[in-house]
């Protein structure tokens, strides 16, 4: 049974501000995946933000992160 579900959200409005899922369930998931946004929210809040996305995982589950380098030759996000 497929239960997959996308959700667009202000992660620092979590988890009082947080849509309905469709499924019912609550704010915990097995896997989280933050694509090059922690860069952005470390600006505004890093504790806060690493706080939220500590208790959108569920025990034993999992975070994958995609980051960039500080190195990199690129600009890709505010400084």
């Amino acid at each position: 049974e497929g239960r997959a579900q996308a959700v667009c959200a202000d992660i620092l409005a979590l988890p009082d501000g947080a849509p309905a899922l469709s499924d019912g369930g609550d704010w915990c998931f097995d896997f989280v995946f933050d694509c090059q946004t922690f860069h952005c929210l470390r600006m505004v809040d890093a504790q806060a933000a690493a706080t939220v996305y500590a208790s959108l995982v569920r025990r034993g589950g999992s975070l994958l992160m995609l980051t960039g380098s500080m190195n990199e030759a690129t600009s890709r996000g505010p400084e």
